[in-house]
């Protein structure tokens, strides 16, 4: 049998790959084990499901794992490995003290950091809560002032100290009046100075990996971000993803959320970006915490042309703002747009949206779109008429639609016509999935009279129509809507279940498959194992074991009076 070193050199490659979790990343939904799930209450799960894990999967540890252990078999095996190693370098335990080592190693090495293709601040993440700063050594500190010195012409050595964390006084934060900083007590500076610290390490690691394809970021509320060189240019950078610290236990409430000013050396940076995902993206200017000497263009104009897809998780955009970045993208292609279930602004409501889709440059492109605007709505579905979704039948090119249903459904069941969802969809539409939202789940009844009528109208109005998802049918409606779209070659799926939890009552979607069934949480949502039988057993279970607890509790209480 032969070995490793004994193969063709490409087929070396293609076996060592394997282990790269850039080359080939691994699929969440195949590493979760199905586990049995039953809704907790409304709020609270849609808290938990807002935000991912910042802790890179232990698959990818383990996989890095493989390959810095194959290192260490020969030398031959090292040069087969450590591109691919550093492909996207994930640090292990002890997160700042890897970075560190990571930032010490390719700063020392530069021919390592030209195989970097995925830098994400996620792998060295903490929250704010620890203010443990890692020990550097004066070698190490002299590696990065000089680092800093050529990428940021950063020469002055107390300001290099303030920029790397390596002390704490922070004038960004002293305003005339001294307001700003008798805010902040020793352990808030001290976590301004640890995130300083990793966001400057990032921004020297940045710099120097010249063959990025993909960034994650990690934004916080200090105004040190990770942020290239001036005039760096990442010509293979493909995606960024940009995500904000939900872990803000010191941070003012004016300062919550990110800017795209905040990230405008990151997008002039990327000529060729093609995909750009921020979270909690509160306005496009720049903060005004915020003071880079070396910006000079508004951040709209920094918006490259070549983006592809859009994402906006938990937006705070007002829909002048959404046009304004759309208009930026003429070649858009797939736009998500969440609003944060937090943050009720005036002007986010159905119709506003609309009117900016179809009245965007990108109008004629755009072919993928997923809307979640229930928490504008947290009451269930409009009373306004003019304040729906009425029609994106001028998005010509758009195939699927992914929308929540308070965003299209008006709130008086007795104006409702049976055509609403006709007149929603474009005739190019070949998947349409109406899910209830996050908050205010409420289904009207009429929703029966409208899917049978798309149903009906599919062949003559929408040809390419394939799947369609819904939420709320019962049993009865939902077999007999199943029969008339299969009949047109039409996919149908009723996700419907109800349940109650400590006195919480909940509506879900739920998808039946023919290994099983799951939870469906929305379109972004982990499919869980779901019971269907005796859910409201035992959240009456679960109801009374609370009130013998609640008795116990007052007994105990008697008996010490």
């Amino acid at each position: 049998m032969p070995s490793l070193l004994t193969i063709p050199r490409e087929l070396q490659n293609m076996v060592v790959a394997n282990f790269s979790v850039h080359c080939t990343p691994t699929t969440n939904a195949a590493q979760k084990r199905p586990r049995k799930s039953r809704l907790p209450p409304i709020s609270w799960f849609m808290f938990a499901k807002a935000f991912d894990d910042h802790e890179p999967d232990r698959h990818d540890r383990a996989y890095q794992a493989t390959l810095a252990n194959l290192c260490l078999v020969s030398k031959a095996c090292q040069d087969l490995a450590t591109p691919y190693l550093y492909h996207r370098p994930l640090p292990a335990d002890g997160p700042q003290e890897l970075l560190v080592s990571l930032a010490r190693t390719i700063l020392r090495k530069p021919s390592l950091a030209l195989h970097v293709r995925h830098l994400s601040q996620k792998g060295w993440y903490r929250p704010a809560c620890f203010f443990t700063m890692p020990e550097m050594s004066l070698a190490e500190i002299r590696l990065f002032k000089s680092a800093a010195a050529k990428c940021y012409e950063i020469t002055d050595s107390s300001y290099a100290d303030i920029w790397l964390g390596v002390t704490d006084t922070d004038p960004i934060y002293m305003s005339k009046e001294g307001e700003l900083a008798q805010f902040y007590d020793g352990n808030e500076r001290q976590a301004i100075r640890l995130l300083r610290f990793e966001s400057s390490l990032a921004s020297l690691l940045m710099s120097a990996c010249l063959n990025l394809e993909e960034i994650t970021l990690v934004t916080r509320f200090h105004p040190s971000f990770c942020l290239p060189s001036p005039g760096n240019i990442l010509p293979r950078l493909r995606s960024l993803e940009v995500e904000y610290d939900i872990h803000r236990e010191h941070m003012p409430s004016a300062y919550s959320g990110t800017t795209l000013g905040d990230i405008d050396l990151v997008l002039s940076s990327a000529p060729n970006l093609a995909r750009l995902a921020i979270k909690s993206l509160h306005k496009i200017d720049r903060t005004p915490r915020v003071t880079v000497p070396w910006s000079s263009l508004p951040s709209t104009e920094m918006i490259p042309s070549t983006l592809r897809e859009l994402t906006f998780d938990h937006s705070m955009l007002t829909h002048s703002e959404l046009q304004t970045i759309l208009d930026c993208c003429p070649s858009l292609e797939k736009l998500r747009t969440h609003i944060a279930y937090s943050v009720y602004p005036k002007e986010v409501v159905p119709s506003l949206l609309q009117k900016a889709l179809v009245s965007s440059k990108c109008a004629s492109t755009i072919r993928t779109l997923d809307v979640d605007l229930s928490p504008v709505l947290p009451g269930g579905p409009s009373e306004d008429e003019d304040r729906r979704i009425v029609s994106l039948a001028s998005l010509r090119a758009l195939e699927e639609l992914i929308i929540d249903v308070t965003s299209i459904w008006p709130g008086h069941i007795e104006s409702e016509t049976a055509r609403v969802l006709v007149d929603l969809l474009p005739a190019s539409i070949r998947t349409f999935r109406l899910f209830p939202g996050r908050i205010g789940i409420h289904t009207p009844t009429v929703l029966f009279a409208a899917v049978m009528e798309l149903a009906r109208s599919a062949p003559a109005y929408f040809p390419a129509l394939r799947t369609v998802e819904v939420c709320g049918l019962d049993y009865a409606q939902a077999k007999k809507a199943k029969a008339v779209f299969e009949k047109h070659g039409v996919a149908f799926s009723n996700l419907t279940a109800r349940g109650k939890k400590n006195g919480v009552s909940y509506e879900s979607a739920i998808v039946v498959s023919a290994g099983g069934s799951g939870v469906y949480n929305g379109p972004d949502w982990e499919y869980d194992e779901y019971d269907h039988g005796g859910d409201d057993e035992e959240a009456e279970d679960e109801e009374a074991e609370d009130e013998e607890a609640e008795d116990e509790e007052a007994e105990d209480e008697d008996s010490d009076e």
